[in-house]
């Protein structure tokens, strides 16, 4: 997502954003997936907005949906929410 963007590649940035929506939402990030389908609606849009600080969000929510996985594997099983 980030290089498509970097890139200007709005099509790309789209479907990338598309694909992490989804794989977020199968592993129960609810949060990232939130993110990632706003990410993916402003990479269609005529009007992109900040789209730095929608891939900053993306990375943050990525990052807590990781660590709160981490923290159920530690731990053996169970269930983790993202805010830890």
């Amino acid at each position: 997502v980030a290089e498509a963007i970097q890139a200007r590649a709005w099509e790309q940035a789209a479907r990338a954003a598309h694909a992490l929506k989804g794989a977020a939402a199968n592993v129960g990030a609810d949060r990232a997936s939130a993110v990632a389908a706003a990410l993916e609606t402003m990479a269609k849009s005529p009007d992109r907005g900040d789209a730095a600080s929608r891939l900053a969000a993306l990375q943050a929510a990525f990052d807590a949906a990781c660590a709160a996985m981490r923290k159920v594997l530690e731990k053996g099983g169970g269930y983790a929410d993202e805010s830890g």
